[in-house]
């Protein structure tokens, strides 16, 4: 994900959360250009 992110979106920040609790604190973060992976957080039980 992150080769990815890097290949199509240069200068973006990428971060995959593991779970609810860093999804919220992500929400809570001023950021900008920030991409977030959340596609795995179902497989992790969340």
């Amino acid at each position: 994900m992150f080769e990815a992110v890097r290949a199509v979106m240069p200068g973006l920040a990428a971060l995959a959360p593991k779970d609810a609790c860093e999804v919220e604190t992500i929400e809570r973060l001023p950021m900008r250009s920030t991409v977030v992976w959340l596609d795995e957080l179902q497989e992790k039980g969340n």
